[in-house]
C-alpha cells in the first residue's frame, strides 16, 4: 500500500528564471473509515500511518471510551479500521482538572522548537504534529498528518494503548486551537495544550472551564498563556 510520500516530477524555477526538472516529496492523502462493532461510523482524510492509534484516539475524544481496555478487538486494513468494543460506547463527561504540577517557560520553548524538525514535515512542508511530553520534557510520542485533527487522534490513542497517565501529559501543536481542539484535550484528560498559533476566543473559554493551561503564539522564545497559568513556572517579575 502507499506510504505517505510520494516523490513526484516537478519543474522548480530559481530567482533568475532558470527551470531545473527535479523530483519532490508530496503528502499523500488517504480516506479511512471507521467501524464500530460492524457499524459505519465515519470517515476522515489522513496520512497513512498509525490508523488504529488515529481510530482509538478519536473515539477518546469524542468520550466513546475511558481507556484502551475498553476495545476488544482492533485492526485495519485497506482504507478502513474495525474496532469492536468490550461494552456499548457511552457518553464520559470529564471534570475540570486539578493542578497538579507546573513546569518551567524552557520546557514550553524546547518542544515548540522541536515541532519544526519532524521527519515528514522537514520533508513536505505539508502537514500538522502533534508531540507529547513528560512534565520534566521528555518526548514521550509525536504524530503528524495533513489535519491538526487526526494527529491529535494518533497523540492520544499512543497515550491510550501505552498506558500513560494523560494527566501528567503536555501536549504540544503547530495549529491553531479551535474550541473542538481543546474539547479533544478536555475528554482525553490532558491538562496542558501549546501552539505556536493561536486560539479562538471559544477555546480559551472552554479551556478555562475545564482548567486547561492553554499556551498560543509560542514564537522566537515568548508566548501567551490564556488560561491555568499555575501550571507554568515563572520568575515573579515575568508575571
Amino acid at each position: 500500500m502507499e506510504g505517505p510520500v510520494r516523490r513526484i516530477e516537478i519543474i522548480r524555477v530559481s530567482s533568475a528564471d532558470e527551470p531545473l526538472a527535479v523530483e519532490d516529496e508530496l503528502l499523500s492523502e488517504r480516506a479511512v473509515s471507521l467501524y464500530i462493532d460492524g457499524k459505519y461510523d465515519g470517515s476522515a482524510v489522513i496520512t497513512a500511518g498509525s490508523e488504529e492509534l488515529w481510530a482509538a484516539g478519536n473515539m477518546r475524544c469524542r468520550g466513546l471510551i475511558s481507556s484502551y481496555g475498553d476495545i476488544e478487538k482492533i485492526s485495519s486494513g485497506g482504507y478502513r479500521v474495525d474496532v469492536i468494543l468490550k461494552r456499548k460506547p457511552i457518553e464520559v463527561k470529564p471534570e475540570p482538572l486539578p493542578l497538579k504540577w507546573s513546569v518551567g517557560a524552557s520546557v514550553v520553548r524546547r518542544k515548540i522548537a522541536e515541532l519544526a524538525g519532524a521527519e515528514l514535515y522537514r520533508r513536505t512542508g505539508c502537514l500538522h504534529v502533534a508531540l507529547l511530553s513528560s512534565v520534566r520534557g521528555k518526548t514521550l510520542f509525536s504524530a503528524e498528518d495533513i489535519s491538526r485533527h487526526n494527529a491529535v487522534d494518533k497523540a492520544v490513542g499512543w497515550l491510550l494503548r501505552s498506558g500513560i497517565n494523560a494527566a501528567s501529559s503536555l501536549l504540544f501543536i503547530s495549529g491553531r486551537m479551535p474550541e473542538d481542539m481543546v474539547q479533544k484535550a478536555v475528554c482525553a484528560g490532558i491538562p496542558f495544550i501549546a501552539s505556536v498559533s493561536a486560539p479562538t476566543a471559544d477555546a480559551v473559554t472552554a479551556a478555562r472551564a475545564a482548567n486547561i493551561t492553554m499556551i498560543g503564539f509560542a514564537r522566537g522564545g515568548s508566548f501567551n498563556i490564556y488560561s491555568a497559568a499555575g501550571r507554568v513556572a515563572l520568575r515573579e517579575k515575568e508575571l
